[in-house]
């Protein structure tokens, strides 16, 4: 129970407007194949009467008065539920647990049931990361050599970003191109100035660098 007060314009009298607050934690991210669990930011006190917990309109499981009701046969196995807390554990994620999950509660017989909303993200881990180069053979010559660098990555991959010598490289001249989802950066023809090392910043769930030499 949260109460919050505020002092009146009468001395020594204080209103105070209290009310349940059992929020669901969220939203939350996790990676294929871990566990998460959906917990109450403020338990409540006493077992709820009665306990729904939805992915989408789905129902997963359902509690009341401090016992497990039932489970969802395509959750069995997976799913648990803690009925004195309402904390919902989900075991072995898939990408398809990705969305929003409702908690629908009533505290006492009688009590009007009350709905709270969170969300769920499962990423695939990024993996098998490189950066590849292809065009002309070294050694590079200024002026009529090109080349490509690739980004090459497994997984859940929002953004890429590449670098030069610590710098954000954009395409600034004809001769710097990107391609539309930033995996492949394009140089033609190099020049000197091109020389350095070469860095694809990807960012997930796990944000991680890569890099790579060009000689010319």
């Amino acid at each position: 129970m949260h109460c919050v007060c505020k002092s009146t314009r009468k001395a020594g009298r204080c209103l105070c407007l209290c009310q349940d607050v059992v929020t669901p934690n969220g939203p939350l991210n996790k990676a294929v194949g871990e566990d998460v669990e959906f917990t109450l930011i403020d338990p409540p006190p006493a077992p709820p009467f009665q306990i729904n917990w939805l992915f989408g309109s789905v129902l997963i499981c359902s509690g009341s008065a401090g016992s497990v009701i039932g489970v969802n046969p395509s959750y069995e196995g997976r799913a648990s539920l803690d009925p004195n807390t309402a904390t919902l554990e989900l075991r072995s994620l898939t990408l398809n647990d990705t969305g929003e999950y409702t908690l629908r509660v009533t505290m006492i017989i009688g009590q009007v049931e009350k709905e709270w909303k969170t969300t769920l993200r499962v990423f695939e881990r990024v993996s098998d990361a490189a950066i590849t180069i292809a065009g002309s053979p070294d050694p590079l010559i200024a002026g009529k050599s090109s080349v490509s660098l690739t980004c090459e990555a497994k997984g859940s991959i929002t953004t890429r970003k590449w670098m030069q010598n610590g710098e954000t490289l954009s395409p600034e001249t004809d001769r710097i191109t990107f391609s539309d989802d930033n995996r492949t950066v394009s140089i033609s023809p190099v020049q000197k100035e091109d020389r350095g090392e070469y860095k694809c910043q990807y960012k997930s769930a796990t944000p991680s660098v890569l890099q790579k030499g060009l000689e010319h």
